[in-house]
């Protein structure tokens, strides 16, 4: 892909204009499951996946969800240089890839006593279509970078 930049007029809280200046968002190779761990008694079974920027586990319930009883999935995303890269149009795109795009995922941020952080790894819950119905907006909508609204990227190039 090209190193261009996409610049863009933006609009700021004060009403003044700005220029932002960012590269298109970009677009992934799709993620593979390269191994799997049958896991035991106290760890259930994963799988690990690779794209060419992101690594991680993939872990598939069939009941138990915590939100109804029924199926999830928790995917671990890791960046291949172990840097605490996170971008949310490469996270949709990664949840897309494993385990499919109505299936909805959420990131948890949680109280502090309940908090889990070993290493630069990003984990999104993910629930069948419905379970997460009144969580988030009832339409899609989405745009790209247009002059006098808020910054945004240009989509990935084809």
């Amino acid at each position: 892909m090209p190193n261009t930049y996409y610049e863009q007029r933006c609009r700021r809280d004060d009403g003044s204009l700005a220029i932002h200046r960012e590269k298109p968002s970009r677009r992934l190779r799709p993620c593979a499951i390269v191994g799997s761990h049958p896991g035991d008694a106290v760890t259930p079974p994963w799988e690990d996946w690779e794209n060419d920027l992101y690594y991680g586990s993939l872990r598939r319930y069939s009941s138990g969800s915590p939100l109804g009883g029924g199926p999830y999935a928790v995917i671990g995303i890791t960046a291949l240089n172990e840097e605490a890269r996170h971008d949310w149009r490469e996270f949709q795109q990664i949840k897309n890839d494993l385990i499919g795009e109505e299936w909805e995922g959420v990131e948890l941020y949680p109280a502090e006593s309940r908090l889990v952080d070993p290493s630069n790894r990003f984990f999104l819950f993910c629930f069948p279509p419905g379970v997460l119905g009144a969580l988030g907006f009832p339409q899609r909508k989405v745009e790209g970078p247009r002059d006098g609204g808020p910054p945004q990227r240009a989509f990935p190039e084809e």
